[in-house]
């Protein structure tokens, strides 16, 4: 039998895009809706929670993943919490690998550590930072935080300094796992050989997807690591599909539009601005009456080969808040259970995710002589 993860995620934009930014009581407002949607997803059935990295943009309220989600530990007490995904190359890397042990610690072990190498110019501008050789940077990354969660003496150059010694506190099960964000061939083959998932974030076409997988799941298999893949779709329940399409089509193609006029999105139905139809947007969410949805979701897991399920329900433009944690409650209490009953015989979540949390000490991947740290 297939089984899966489902996490829902906690959108930290609002307003549209480069809108006035809030301030005072709207933007206390604004944050803590993002604690009231945590705890409503971890008392209705999802899985995890994940969060995403931006800085610079006006209608984002927390750019702060990290801190964000050390706050939603507190009202929640089931779901992972990880970000969807971190961008560790702005940041000092002693800092990411002490604040993702400081959430684990918080949360009790339920920290997933997504990583991204970035790709928005001004995010590096911001931060000062040259986003030459990302990758390679983001290998080595990846490599100092597993050394110093482990308990690992760092001695190492970052970017011109020397970091020496070690971090505390260390994550409670001596790790955290770590997702590797990828869209484009060479980061996702880099996924497989050192990470222990593929969190995709875009949508894909089918080809895209298939010729993707195949890569990421050859790199997992060379260095003998079961494949993690995380898929993010948005999701709308209503009486039907065409009313579902009606009210959140507009706003995911608008979500799209962005991502497009900065290269990020890969896919054959999207080639131009007159693709962005509600006819090829159909295809890529997840909508219709909780059976069809569940439909959908089942057809994900079992025939694209995915592990997790990011799912999602708000965008810049809408909808509507309260809208959104009525969705979040029709998917928590109707289309999952039918998921789980299709797919393990049982409409229970399980009682812990372990799945992708479970440790898994000395990991095989391709960090040999990138190591950034002695042992």
């Amino acid at each position: 039998m297939s089984t899966a993860l489902f996490a829902g995620t906690v959108q930290t934009h609002v307003g549209g895009y480069n809108p006035a930014p809030p301030a005072g009581e709207a933007l206390v407002g604004a944050l803590r809706a993002c604690l009231d949607e945590a705890q409503l997803l971890d008392r209705h059935g999802f899985d995890g929670i994940l969060v995403a990295e931006r800085h610079g943009r006006s209608e984002c309220v927390a750019p702060d993943p990290i801190g964000l989600l050390s706050a939603l530990a507190g009202v929640t007490d089931h779901a992972f919490l990880g970000t969807y995904v971190h961008l560790g190359l702005l940041h000092h890397p002693v800092d990411v690998a002490e604040r993702f042990a400081q959430l684990d610690a918080v949360s009790g072990g339920r920290a997933v550590a997504g990583l991204g190498a970035g790709y928005h110019p001004d995010y590096f501008a911001l931060y000062g930072t040259d986003p030459a050789a990302r990758l390679a940077r983001l290998k080595q990354l990846v490599g100092l935080l597993r050394t110093a969660w482990s308990g690992g003496e760092l001695d190492t150059e970052w970017e011109g300094r020397r970091l020496v010694g070690s971090i505390h506190p260390r994550p409670i099960a001596g790790t955290i796992p770590i997702w590797l964000g990828a869209q484009f061939p060479q980061s996702v083959a880099l996924a497989g050989r050192i990470a222990d998932g593929w969190a995709v974030a875009f949508p894909f076409d089918r080809a895209t997807w298939d010729r993707h997988r195949e890569s990421y799941v050859a790199g997992c298999t060379a260095v003998g690591r079961a494949p993690t893949i995380a898929l993010s779709r948005h999701c709308w329940v209503s009486d039907s599909p065409e009313k579902a399409a009606e009210l959140y089509v507009p706003y995911w193609l608008a979500e799209q539009r962005y991502y497009f006029d900065r290269g990020q999105l890969q896919h054959s139905d999207f080639r131009s601005t007159g693709d962005f139809t509600v006819g090829n947007a159909v295809p890529n969410l997840v909508l219709g009456t909780p059976q069809q949805c569940a439909e959908q979701l089942v057809h994900l897991v079992r025939d694209w080969g995915v592990d997790v399920v990011k799912l999602a329900s708000r965008l810049p433009l809408g909808p509507a808040p309260e809208a959104v944690l009525d969705n979040w409650r029709q998917i928590g209490e109707e289309v999952l259970p039918l998921v789980r009953k299709e797919l393990t015989g049982s409409s229970e979540r399980s009682p812990s995710p372990r799945r992708v949390l479970e440790p898994v000490r000395d990991r095989p991947g391709d960090l040999e002589g990138d190591r950034p740290a002695r042992p």
